[in-house]
C-alpha cells in the first residue's frame, strides 16, 4: 500500500498489519510529485521483486512477500 502525503515528503510504501501501517519503504518525487495517486507509477513483479518506477524519481524494488493479504 502507498502512502503519499501533499508535497511530496514523507511519502511511503507500507504493509498493513491488522489495523497498524509498517513502513517498508520511503521514497520522493521531484515537484511535490504524487506517482501512485497520479497513476504515473509502473509497477512491475518479476523474479520474486516488485520494481516500482515514476518520473522524478529513482525508483525501487521491494520483495514480494507471499504471506501478505488483502481484505
Amino acid at each position: 500500500m502507498a502512502v503519499e502525503r501533499f508535497g511530496g515528503v514523507g511519502n511511503f510504501v507500507g504493509v498493513r498489519e491488522g489495523v497498524q501501517m509498517v513502513k517498508v519503504r520511503e521514497y520522493w518525487a521531484d515537484d511535490f510529485g504524487m506517482p501512485f495517486s497520479t497513476g504515473t507509477a509502473s509497477v512491475q513483479a518479476s523474479g520474486g521483486e516488485i520494481g516500482i518506477s515514476y518520473p522524478g524519481g529513482p525508483g525501487f524494488g521491494l520483495p514480494i512477500l507471499e504471506t501478505a493479504s488483502c481484505p
